[in-house]
């Protein structure tokens, strides 16, 4: 029993070591982006989430090696558990990497603040004639998609319904998802046009099902609640080179975008960019893996979804509108 403590206090000694440096300035603090200004938040800000990470990771270790005391092969749970931690570690590395690509990939490196003011934003009934030309916002327009690979469909439909968030009346959006025909996902998103015709996204509630139960809310967040805020889904005039944050929830909701073309040229058995869609590269900065690019056609919207090795996962096949 006494070699056992020691093997773990010596094991825990180098969590403590490792979150240690964790807390400590990394790399992309070198130069001037992280002097005591605001240019270089963004970088601060990704420092403090590897600082959260490698907590957590602690934390669960200790944890998991607590239960590893109370089961019948306490040597193999150990080696699971220092395993799963190493594995963690790397991830916490993938994430810091990631957010901090972002932060150099946006215009600058500042603090990421959305000041809302309500009478900035469009009413649900003047979004409907004079809306943003690549995302409208039509109540009563149902966009069906379809991935053939995985047998999924999704059913996007713009309601009458709205709900107010940080003073601005957003318009509810349900977003469908089932794969062979079973409810995978069932999401309210929240869209708002500002004057100048950006399309603001709010937040979402994501209710997940397993076998017809509802399992999580996993990936829900709601702009001005726990440190969550707005970001932008589509520009009003959006220009190649232009990088922007989609959503704003560290640890939850991190999604950013980068315009690529205005030029696209795609089509499928429903639609035919033309050369004349607007490609984005949607991207998750702690899920590299997450990478897709999407191809909007104007006054109709989003039509396809591609992999960065050019296969097509998603694309429209149908759109009712009013």
């Amino acid at each position: 029993m006494t070699h056992t403590l020691i093997r773990h206090n010596s094991f825990t000694l180098l969590l403590i070591m490792a979150l240690a440096a964790a807390l400590a300035p990394s790399d992309a603090r070198a130069g001037n982006r992280h002097q005591d200004d605001k240019a270089g938040l963004c970088y601060r800000t990704t420092d403090a989430m590897k600082a959260a990470c490698f907590a957590d990771i602690v934390d669960d270790f200790n944890t998991a090696f607590a239960n590893c005391l109370n089961t019948d092969n306490v040597r193999d749970c150990k080696r699971e558990a220092r395993t799963d931690y190493r594995d963690a570690r790397a991830e916490c590395r993938v994430q810091t990497a990631g957010r901090n690509d972002l932060c150099a990939r946006l215009p600058d490196a500042g603090p990421y603040i959305t000041e809302i003011d309500p009478a900035n934003f469009k009413t649900p009934e003047e979004t409907q004639f004079a809306g943003n030309r690549f995302f409208p916002l039509v109540i009563g327009t149902v966009s069906t998609y379809r991935n053939e690979e995985d047998n999924e469909d999704i059913v996007v439909t713009v309601t009458d319904r709205t709900r107010v968030i940080e003073g601005v009346t957003t318009i509810v959006v349900r977003d469908v998802v089932s794969v062979d025909g079973e409810l995978i996902e069932d999401t309210d998103d929240y869209f708002a046009e500002d004057r100048d015709g950006n399309v603001w996204y709010f937040g979402e509630i994501a209710k997940n099902f397993e076998d017809g139960f509802l399992t999580d809310l996993e990936g829900s967040f709601i702009a001005g609640e726990d440190g969550a805020q707005a970001g932008i889904v589509m520009l009003a005039n959006p220009m190649v080179g232009d990088v922007y944050r989609q959503e704003f929830a560290l640890g939850d909701a991190e999604d950013a975008a980068e315009v690529l073309a205005l030029d696209g040229d795609l089509s499928g058995d429903h639609f035919d960019c033309n050369n004349a869609c607007l490609v984005t590269e949607d991207f998750i900065p702690t899920e590299p893996d997450a990478t897709e690019f999407k191809y909007f056609i104007e006054g109709v919207g989003l039509v396809a979804e591609q992999l960065p090795d050019g296969d097509v996962v998603l694309e429209l096949i149908s759109i009712e509108t009013p």
